[in-house]
């Protein structure tokens, strides 16, 4: 007992720390869940979240996935990738699924249909609208109208060489499914799938030279302003390759360096 009757001051109660909340997980990103554990109240999360680098003013029904280290939740719902959202699982099976009916069309009549594509789109919407919430559901959209617009303008500028209007709206339909992040690097794998064949061809054919330098002017054509777009006619065998069974390939290799984490987003 201290001299002046005042019993000296012991050190703070350890405050417990708050169990990771079911539904956002982890801070840093993690998806671990634990089983029983009740969502905590605005400030205990909140003050939960700020203590592990991470900062969000929504209550957790509003974005139910896991917030980034110093990242806010409305930031990385603009992150534009929906490969942590609540719906993802189901986006995948639509994508892959989606994709691979695709394929059988290409290359049976060279034709990604209507019936397919926009309602895969319409599905990746409401998908995300109704497991994950607002902000899931403009990251969806936002997507697929920056994918959209991307890609129609390149299909103009082309003249319809090198995409078709069938896989534009296949983009489109990935992107409202798995976002726009994602949906890039599908498109730059099977960009790049692709290319990688046709030069294995033209080896083949002997004809490699001359089309690397038709192909070459071509793509100046497009991007120098006020160029006259010449069209792009492969020396040797006519290219009729389909597009979708690249964009199959490219899905593949994206989830598995998703998966890995190699992509940065």
């Amino acid at each position: 007992m201290a001299s002046d009757g005042h019993t000296p001051a012991g050190p703070e109660p350890v405050r417990p720390r708050p169990p990771a909340c079911p539904i956002l997980g982890e801070a840093d990103g993690s998806s671990r869940r634990a089983d029983g554990c009740s969502l905590q109240p605005r400030a205990q999360l909140a003050g939960y979240l700020e203590d592990k680098g991470a900062t969000c003013w929504l209550a957790p029904r509003l974005l139910p996935w896991p917030a980034r280290k110093g990242v806010t939740m409305p930031r990385q719902a603009l992150a534009f990738s929906l490969l942590e959202a609540p719906g993802a699982p189901v986006a995948l099976a639509l994508l892959f699924g989606s994709l691979a009916v695709a394929t059988v069309t290409d290359l049976r009549r060279r034709r990604i249909p209507n019936v397919l594509t926009l309602p895969a789109a319409a599905a990746g919407l409401v998908l995300h609208a109704i497991s994950g919430g607002g902000w899931t559901f403009l990251s969806s959209l936002l997507a697929l109208g920056l994918w959209f617009a991307g890609g129609l303008t390149f299909w103009s500028l082309s003249r319809g060489q090198g995409i078709g209007a069938g896989d534009v709206k296949m983009v489109m339909a990935a992107a409202a499914l798995v976002g726009f992040w994602p949906t890039f690097w599908m498109v730059f794998a099977s960009n790049l799938l692709q290319v990688l064949y046709l030069f294995i061809r033209w080896i083949v054919q002997g004809t490699s030279g001359e089309n690397v330098r038709r192909l070459g002017t071509w793509v100046v054509s497009i991007v120098a302003p006020g160029t006259k777009v010449v069209p792009f006619r492969p020396a040797g065998m006519e290219d009729k390759t389909p597009h979708a069974p690249f964009l199959l390939a490219g899905a593949a290799a994206m989830v598995l360096l998703a998966r890995k984490g190699v992509l940065p987003w």
